[in-house]
């Protein structure tokens, strides 16, 4: 099999995969005491679409701009946008549904779009549009084009809440002598959650690169500084760090180095503005726990990376990583392949070095090896400076399901022509805008003991805190002085710590309540485990009742109160109802 390194569109086809889970070890730690009860529910903000909107007199809030595409070519491009969204509980879906959903507004047009449920949309435009433009091949604002609508979904509970859009994309019949920007806002983002965008071109000669000009904004002279980065090809991918307005200058320079226009098509470059949101919710689909990159500037094919991390499924109805594609990202280190029937790949990239990737269907970890690479010039080795933390963002993307990223502060070593970047959480490196995840859930049929029907649940998570974000003087999951648990819809309990110590731990046999939490304040491994809660508590239904390969998720919300400022985690995994308990993957059919 034949994988690429290097500039690299993120992949969206394939099947879907099992949920992400492995064991969490425990330390020693402190007790905690049941000390009252919160309100606010798992998931609490507003679910909403972050794509730019379209400009109409007078506003619509659901009409969104995906920008300008080419069609009609003899050479079809390949064009990837992203629909993203925030608020609610991850992990999203994204569906095209209903009277304008994609495949009917395009029906009986030659085209290979396809929406995935990551919110990637990725293949050919129409080669050729109706020349009466009927209303289904036109945008809201009767141009050439087309508009689809798209539901979002979160998983907040077990049905979830929804935000329905409509996307429009303007169509070109592009001439030989055009180069020109797609678009001119970038999706708005959140303060530390993962960011993907794509920015695009119409026409000139592929391959295209793309470099950052200027950004203005305050409290930041880089997008680095801003915790994002823009590829060769045009992904933008990261967590972004600071709140505000940001002006950034794009150019884009083709094979025969001509500079495209802006999408106004009257001047060079293009000025793209990006809003990023306040934020106090950690979740992520993706956490790395190990990288390592080891190179020598001055030798070929003498370089090796290592990655481990936990991927989030996003609850597709297929349990395969069989033939999914995949791509991983470390900045400009970009691998693609397809997996096999046992989800991993082996092959050789471009430059002749050896890879090997595989995620595991069970646990959802994801590996990646590079040996004998030529791969110091994508890493910009020659920028690295001994002791100075290099930031760099991890981009993963499988089958339809999954495009999630992170950005990561590597511990840096530079001697000479060798180097090395590590990262691994809570030891080495730090996690630029921090994560939280749920990586395992079991559950079993039972009763309250006021004689209800309900669960009782064992919940295995991952936090960690951001290191680039956090008020001055924050330490990381030190000095925690209470923790509140929000699971489903209705059940929040607060615990108080009795004694200091690095390590939180509360157990006791208390009626329908949390009989044990556990974490781990230097790795971030921690457990919930509760005795029954009714059904009623937490809106899920008993294992026994529910369908065995539904879409149900189990909503978990730890909030940690903390010296200098608060933690809060949420997040959400689905479950399967399994005769009377209930697992995060189901068994093999």
């Amino acid at each position: 099999m034949r994988a690429r390194l290097g500039a690299s569109r993120a992949l969206a086809t394939g099947l879907a995969f099992a949920a992400v889970g492995f064991c969490v070890s425990l330390a020693s730690s402190r007790s905690l005491d049941v000390s009252g009860a919160g309100s606010r529910a798992v998931g609490s903000t507003t679910l909403r679409f972050t794509n730019p909107l379209l400009a109409l007199t007078p506003a619509n809030p659901d009409e969104y701009d995906l920008g300008d595409a080419c069609f009609g070519s003899t050479d079809p491009r390949l064009v990837t946008r992203y629909i993203t969204g925030t608020g609610g509980l991850r992990p999203y879906r994204f569906v095209s549904e209903g009277p304008l959903a994609l495949d009917r507004v395009l029906s009986g047009t030659f085209h290979s779009l396809e929406l995935g449920l990551s919110g990637a949309l990725i293949g050919t435009m129409p080669f050729s549009l109706p020349p009466s433009l009927p209303p289904t091949t036109t945008t809201v604002d009767l141009k050439p084009g087309f508009r689809f609508q798209v539901t979002l979904r979160d998983s907040q509970g077990t049905g979830g809440s929804t935000k329905v859009g409509f996307f429009n994309v303007y169509l070109f019949n592009c001439t030989p002598t055009l180069f020109k920007f797609a678009s001119d806002t970038l999706p708005s983002g959140s303060l530390g959650a993962p960011y993907s965008a794509k920015i695009d071109v119409l026409g000139g000669k592929a391959p295209y690169i793309y470099t950052v000009l200027s950004i203005t904004g305050t409290g930041v002279t880089t997008l680095e500084d801003l915790g994002l980065f823009v590829t060769n090809d045009g992904t933008i991918m990261g967590n972004p760090l600071a709140v505000g307005t940001f002006a950034i200058t794009v150019r884009a320079t083709d094979s025969n180095n001509l500079v495209a226009n802006n999408r106004a098509n009257n001047a060079p470059n293009q000025a793209l503005t990006l809003t990023v949101n306040p934020n106090s919710i950690t979740s992520t689909d993706l956490i790395t726990l190990a990288c390592s990159v080891r190179g020598d500037k001055s030798r070929n094919g003498n370089d090796t990376l290592r990655y481990v991390g936990a991927v989030n499924a996003l609850g597709q109805d297929r349990f395969s990583l069989a033939n999914s594609d995949f791509a991983f990202r470390l900045g400009n280190i970009v691998v693609t392949g397809r997996l096999d029937e046992n989800a991993e790949f082996r092959g050789k990239l471009d430059d002749g070095s050896n890879v090997k990737a595989s995620i595991s269907t069970k646990t959802g970890l994801l590996s990646v090896q590079i040996s004998r690479g030529s791969f110091s010039t994508l890493i910009n080795a020659a920028a690295l400076v001994d002791g100075k933390p290099t930031r760099r963002p991890v981009q993963v993307t499988v089958g339809d399901a999954v495009v999630t990223s992170e950005t990561l502060d590597f511990d840096t070593r530079a001697s000479s022509s060798r180097y090395s970047l590590d990262y691994s959480l809570g030891r080495k490196g730090a996690s630029a805008a921090g994560a939280f995840q749920i990586v395992s859930v079991k559950g079993s049929d039972g009763q309250t003991s006021g004689g209800q029907n309900g669960d009782s649940w064992r919940v295995g998570f991952l936090a960690a805190p951001a290191s680039a974000i956090k008020t001055a003087g924050t330490p990381g999951l030190d000095a925690v002085t209470a923790v509140t648990i929000r699971i489903g819809q209705n059940f929040v309990q607060n615990l108080t710590p009795l004694k200091s110590g690095k390590n939180t731990r509360f157990s006791g046999r208390n009626a329908d309540a949390v009989t044990r939490f556990s974490l781990q304040s230097k790795r971030g491994k921690g457990l919930v485990q509760t005795a029954v809660l009714s059904t009623r508590a937490t809106g899920i239904p008993q294992a026994v009742s529910a369908p065995a390969f539904g879409n149900l998720f189990f909503p978990l919300g730890v909030d940690l109160i903390r010296t200098g400022a608060p933690f809060i985690g949420e997040h959400a995994r689905r479950i399967f109802g399994l005769g009377t308990q209930y697992k995060d993957a189901p068994p093999k059919r």
